[in-house]
């Protein structure tokens, strides 16, 4: 109900060039996330067989972070002239990253040990967007950098809530041999990922027709699939 709500703010307010850029964020985003799982993919597994590994994941997730930002940053550059998108607003982006990587962590610690607590994560993000959604895309006109700010400041409760909910996995010290063993195996969560770069519909299509217009009608009548497909969360 939540996703529902916001996906109403977020397409009732921008335009149909600044949800086009919408969805391009959205799109590169995936194409660099993708290494974050080479981390969480691998500290639930250890989390659940009692290796005490939250820090290092933590914190090994924090560098990948920087490394998915420069990438972000290095396809906005060479694609926002092309598709016409504001080339800002796409660096600007690049900010929810780390966000990101860290929640996504936290999360797969909390599923290694007490998976209930992942599920508060995603409700206190879910129920935080909304208003600041509301205040900063719907009432102050904010367009796209109103989202990412909003998509941030959920981030960071949810962040808050599973950091003090898993402190107790968060005390041991960084352990580089746990990160030489995840680099080491991280071509399996790779592989898991890769499909969805290979694709690179949202990369293609925006190419393709030179503009980020064509990108939003075309997200818009995704997301109303994806509206649809929540039903089956009731089954």
């Amino acid at each position: 109900v939540t996703g529902m709500i916001f996906i109403l703010i977020v397409t009732r307010s921008l335009t149909p060039e600044e949800f086009g850029t919408w969805s391009l964020i959205g799109g590169l985003v995936t194409y660099v996330i993708i290494i974050e799982p080479m981390v969480s993919y691998w500290a639930t597994r250890d989390i659940a067989r009692g290796v005490e590994s939250g820090k290092t994941a933590v914190v090994s997730s924090g560098v990948l972070s920087i490394a998915g930002m420069l990438g972000f940053l290095v396809i906005s550059f060479f694609v926002s002239e092309p598709v016409g998108a504001d080339v800002e607003v796409l660096f600007f982006a690049s900010l929810m990253l780390p966000f990101s990587f860290l929640n996504r962590t936290l999360s797969s610690i909390a599923i290694g040990w007490k998976p209930h607590l992942n599920s508060y994560g995603v409700l206190i993000f879910d129920i935080a967007k909304l208003p600041a959604a509301v205040i900063l895309v719907y009432f102050m006109g904010m367009g796209v950098p109103g989202v990412i700010i909003s998509l941030i400041l959920a981030y960071t409760l949810s962040i808050i809530v599973l950091g003090i909910a898993s402190r107790h996995k968060l005390q041991k010290s960084f352990n580089k041999k746990f990160l030489a063993d995840w680099l080491r195996r991280g071509w399996l969560p790779l592989y898991i990922k890769f499909p969805n770069v290979v694709v690179l519909d949202v990369l293609i299509f925006s190419l393709l027709t030179g503009s980020v217009i064509g990108l939003a009608y075309w997200a818009a009548a995704t997301t109303i699939g994806t509206t649809v497909r929540h039903t089956s969360q009731i089954r």
